[in-house]
C-alpha cells in the first residue's frame, strides 16, 4: 500500500509540473490538464482557464477572445509564423492583450448606415481610412 501511495503521489506531482510547464508559455492562459475523478485517480483533460475560470463555463466574451488571442500568439511564437487575425465581436473587449499580429476587428455599431474602416497606427490610436 505504501508503494501504491508513493506512485500516486508521484503521478500527482508530475501532473502539477506538466500543467505549470505548459502554462508558463502563455501570458493570460493557464491550463488544466488533469482532473480528479471520484475514485481518486486522474483523468486527462485539456481546458484553458483565465484567472481561474474555465473557458467553457462563465468566462465573458471579451476574456474568451483574449484567451484565443493568447493561444494564437503563443503558437505563432513557437512555430515562427505571422498571421492575420479576424476578431469578431470586438466591441466586447475593452483591453486587448498584445499579440504582435495584424488584427482586423469586426465591431457592430447600432444605427450605423455606412460601413466605416479604421486602422490603428503603431501607437494604437484610431486613424480613419
Amino acid at each position: 500500500q505504501q508503494k501504491i501511495d508513493l506512485i500516486e503521489l508521484f503521478v500527482r506531482k508530475k501532473s502539477e509540473f506538466i500543467e505549470t510547464s505548459v502554462s508558463k508559455h502563455f501570458r493570460i492562459v493557464s491550463w488544466k490538464l488533469f482532473e480528479d475523478q471520484v475514485n481518486g485517480g486522474l483523468r486527462d483533460i485539456c481546458e484553458p482557464m483565465h484567472q481561474g475560470v474555465p473557458y467553457n463555463t462563465d468566462l465573458k466574451t471579451g476574456a474568451r477572445i483574449n484567451v484565443g488571442l493568447d493561444v494564437i500568439a503563443t503558437l505563432r511564437r513557437h512555430y515562427g509564423i505571422q498571421c492575420q487575425i479576424f476578431i469578431d465581436n470586438a466591441e466586447s473587449i475593452t483591453d486587448f492583450i498584445d499579440f504582435e499580429n495584424q488584427a482586423i476587428h469586426l465591431v457592430a455599431v447600432k444605427d450605423l448606415q455606412k460601413m466605416k474602416i479604421s486602422r490603428i497606427d503603431a501607437e494604437k490610436k484610431a486613424v480613419s481610412g
